[in-house]
């Protein structure tokens, strides 16, 4: 029960950074005049998605130590990552998003 409570959570908390990339790479692939060039893309996405679970569960044994260091850590980057998402939220609600990234290009 355990592990599907995780895997609940972790679908809802990463669906809106996941969704917007992978539609994305969807309407990408579905532009492709070669089926292959699509699958390709998918493939690739697939893979740069996977490669940092597969890895957490292979060296899970040496990784869960630092973990646990780590859990000291938790409420200061809980509460920076919230006030960087207040941030960009206000960037985005604002417009000043669209500032930003036409300077940056």
């Amino acid at each position: 029960m355990r592990a599907f409570t995780m895997g609940v959570i972790l679908a809802l908390g990463w669906t809106p950074c996941i969704g917007p990339i992978l539609s994305s790479i969807l309407a990408a692939a579905a532009t492709r005049t070669n089926l292959l060039e699509g699958a390709y893309l998918l493939l690739i996405y697939s893979i740069g998605l996977g490669i940092p679970f597969l890895l957490t569960a292979v060296f899970m044994d040496q990784l869960l130590p630092k973990y646990k260091k780590f859990n000291k850590y938790l409420p200061l980057v809980n509460k920076t990552a919230g006030v960087l998402l207040i941030i960009f939220g206000i960037l985005l609600l604002t417009g000043y998003i669209e500032v930003i990234n036409r300077m940056l290009l």
